[in-house]
């Protein structure tokens, strides 16, 4: 699972660190951390599609669903679903579980800590691709795929959003995901986001159709500490 190591690291902030140069007791609990969190993690799904078309007189305002459903006005969600009539409302959760461990590990030693909040962190992305990569399978059989993960919170794609997943996915009863008062989630391992749906005119015949766009790849903060090697 070296893959997985490296992103642990980056989510710790050491990704831009060769791994020679870094302590080998955090190479070591990065590997034990993931082994702990899979021994307690109960990762869960959720999704519904929703129609999405453009707000007449509003700049960059988009409707998901139909009126009264959900509104945004966000630039960068218009940039992101442009071409997009279809969109897939998604959640996903590693579980409360998770969320134990780690405070288990912080109250212990706060390095430790980090690292095992770094690593839930890499498995709940994980899981995540995978959730994707099974969707877009799915969706290539009607010649159709799915744009980059756009979560509340990224860009001017606001925050307050958040509810809106709870509300429209049902996520406490379909996945026990519950908001905090101040727009949280919990438990704290988990991952709302919304993809564009994009149609495909040439059947496929082997590797699934995806957008080749993501993450690290589209963002244009090249001194993040996070980002990948890229």
């Amino acid at each position: 699972m070296s893959w997985l190591r490296e992103e642990v690291l980056r989510y710790a902030g050491m990704g831009r660190a060769d791994e020679k140069e870094i302590d080998p007791r955090i190479i070591d609990f990065a590997d034990r951390a993931v082994e702990e969190l899979i021994h307690v993690y109960e990762p869960r799904c959720t999704t519904k599609i929703f129609s999405v078309s453009t707000i007449r007189g509003v700049e960059n305002g988009l409707r998901f669903g139909g009126f009264d459903v959900m509104d945004v006005t966000s630039r960068s969600l218009t940039v992101n679903l442009q071409g997009c009539e279809e969109v897939l409302f998604f959640a996903a959760t590693l579980g409360i579980e998770v969320d134990r461990l780690i405070r288990k590990y912080s109250a212990r030693d706060m390095s430790q800590g980090l690292i095992m909040d770094a690593a839930a962190t890499a498995l709940i992305e994980s899981y995540c691709d995978g959730c994707n990569y099974r969707l877009e399978k799915e969706l290539n059989k009607e010649y159709k795929t799915l744009r980059p993960r756009f979560s509340p919170g990224y860009g001017d794609f606001d925050v307050k959003h958040q509810r809106d997943f709870i509300r429209l996915l049902d996520l406490p009863r379909t996945i026990g995901v519950t908001p905090t008062d101040g727009g949280m989630l919990v438990p704290a391992k988990s991952v709302t986001a919304l993809m564009g749906i994009s149609r495909f005119k040439k059947p496929l015949y082997g590797d699934i159709q995806r957008c080749n766009i993501h993450g690290c790849e589209e963002c244009l903060k090249k001194d993040c500490i996070y980002r990948r090697n890229i």
